[in-house]
């Protein structure tokens, strides 16, 4: 599959912080609910079989095609999780999706900053519907954000065979308050929550925003070990643009704030 860039995965690798083994913590399923990583190479590609999803708790699994078996891979490729301050979650991945198929799942509550560098998915959360279209070559990035009053019924569609990456960057409500930004935004944010339980916009991100998307697949920090820093500082700035756009958005979020770069550092 064409990896178009793996240097995340390589910084990972050379971490002595234990990022590799997370990345490759997928051990063969017996009675586990993990999915099977295959050892073809030293980035260690994971294999996601179809019984694998059907396993997972709190999710469901509809095919398209009925010839499409248990065994059968249904994903394949990079994937990259990461905690940073308690409520604060990056989820990246650099796959080849083998089928077309239908997940469901529940959002938690609290914000969702969605990012397709490449792939065609239809994502609906709650009653609002997503579509993300990206080109083949990366080089314009559907945005999306949704901010959740409460947790709300997610459904992500795949029509057709792909190459699919993107980015998810995940703040729960605590975070958000303890963090600072309901110290300039909140207030704007909790009028238009009041009148419904979801927020959504698309957007076309900024260019500064998006060679920060960029760089997260990318870094350019020279030791491994910074990598946590680099990407929190990334996630951020990515939930401060995400958040902006909701605000900037038409209807009852209609007053504007702007988090700049002295807000982002006193936060």
């Amino acid at each position: 599959m064409p990896v178009l860039e793996q240097s995340l995965w390589k910084y990972v690798n050379q971490a002595d912080s234990g990022w590799k083994g997370e990345l490759a913590h997928r051990k063969t399923l017996s009675h586990r609910e993990d999915p099977v990583l295959s050892r073809d190479n030293d980035e260690q590609e994971v294999r996601i079989r179809v019984k694998d999803l059907q396993r997972r708790g709190g999710a469901s699994l509809v095919l398209e095609d009925d010839k499409v078996g248990p065994e059968d891979t249904l994903i394949r490729g990079y994937f990259f999780n990461r905690d940073f301050r308690s409520g604060l979650k990056l989820s990246c991945s650099n796959t080849k999706e083998e089928h077309a198929f239908t997940t469901s799942s529940v959002h938690d509550a609290g914000l969702s900053c969605m990012f397709f560098l490449q792939g065609r998915v239809g994502a609906h959360i709650g009653n609002h519907h997503i579509d993300f279209n990206a080109d083949a070559n990366g080089d314009v990035i559907c945005a999306a954000g949704a901010l959740k009053q409460c947790s709300q019924p997610f459904k992500r569609v795949t029509k057709t065979a792909q190459y699919v990456r993107h980015l998810v960057v995940t703040a729960t409500p605590d975070w958000l308050a303890s963090s600072g930004f309901e110290q300039y935004i909140g207030q704007n944010l909790n009028q238009g929550l009041n009148q419904q339980t979801i927020v959504s916009r698309q957007w076309s991100p900024s260019a500064r925003l998006s060679r920060i998307i960029k760089e997260v697949f990318s870094p350019s920090v020279l030791v491994p070990e910074l990598l946590d820093l680099h990407l929190e500082a990334r996630s951020l700035d990515i939930v401060s643009e995400t958040l902006t756009a909701l605000i900037q958005s038409d209807g009852c979020l209609s007053s504007v704030a702007q988090l700049d770069r002295h807000s982002l550092i006193r936060i």
